[in-house]
């Protein structure tokens, strides 16, 4: 990339992050617009503005609201680190009752989430469900409101190889970056589930809740007991203890309101099998 004149090119909201993205590389910023596409508004109140730009040769910074943030020797780790820093503000800018680290889909609109610890496969799960024709509300930031309904942060799905390849997607189908901004060795390429062919959504009444489980037999499943699952989902829940006063109640809400399962991780087309046929809808 070369140092230019900086172009705003997407605008959008992501939960209670409405935010800007400027880069001075037109083929950049047409990569980030596809990218960004499942949260793109350009009518909304712009809150946050970050820019990547190149500061020399080797270096590019990332910087929000004009203040630096963040800088790397090669364009590509540069808008890796954009993509990062843009998922972190989606949970520090948060005012919804509280954030749980899971993946979640609809059918008809009955929200199932998949929970997982990091590493488990929760993104390359909710992806083979997004793209079986399920609706994406997201890949790992999910708000739960009050009545344990459940809202999406719809950002750009980032897959590490192992995972394009258990899904079945090569580097044509992704909306790859210019040469230049190439993901390297081991990191993520992003892409927007609407792209993948999923239908978007912005919520979704609680019906099931699937936690991936390391325990359990392959394409093996148990159904959880409400407190226990309950007690597993505030492991995953972002900073709960000082989430807004009746955060614990809202995620006692969604398991209520759900079947709750553990799944022993097994192929996308067993798990969108499972999926189907087990949510009440």
């Amino acid at each position: 990339a070369e140092a230019g004149e900086v172009v705003t090119l997407v605008r959008g909201r992501l939960l209670d992050l409405p935010y800007e993205i400027a880069v001075p590389d037109g083929a950049l910023a047409t990569h980030l617009r596809d990218v960004y596409a499942d949260s793109h508004d350009d009518e909304v109140v712009v809150a946050e503005r970050f820019e990547l730009a190149s500061a020399g040769p080797d270096e590019f910074v990332v910087t929000r609201d004009e203040e630096r943030i963040a800088s790397a020797a090669t364009a590509g780790r540069a808008l890796g680190t954009l993509h990062w820093h843009l998922n972190r503000r989606i949970v520090a800018t948060s005012r919804q009752p509280v954030l749980v680290h899971a993946g979640t889909v609809e059918v008809a609109g009955r929200a199932v989430l998949v929970v997982g610890a990091s590493g488990a496969g929760k993104t390359t799960a909710t992806t083979s469900l997004a793209m079986a024709g399920l609706g994406y509300l997201t890949d790992d930031i999910t708000a739960v409101q009050f009545d344990g309904r459940v809202t999406g942060a719809a950002k750009p799905i980032g897959l590490r190889a192992p995972s394009l390849e258990v899904l079945g997607l090569t580097s044509e189908q992704l909306h790859s970056p210019p040469t230049d901004y190439l993901p390297g060795e081991g990191a993520q390429h992003f892409v927007a589930a609407s792209s993948l062919g999923a239908p978007v959504a912005s919520s979704a009444e609680p019906a099931m809740i699937v936690f991936l489980s390391r325990e359990l037999l392959a394409g093996r499943s148990e159904e959880l007991r409400r407190s226990r699952s309950l007690g597993r989902l505030t492991e995953y829940a972002f900073d709960l203890e000082t989430a807004q006063a009746g955060g614990f109640e809202a995620l006692a809400e969604l398991v209520k309101r759900s079947t709750c399962w553990a799944w022993g991780r097994s192929t996308p087309a067993d798990l969108v099998d499972f999926v189907t046929k087990n949510i009440h809808t």
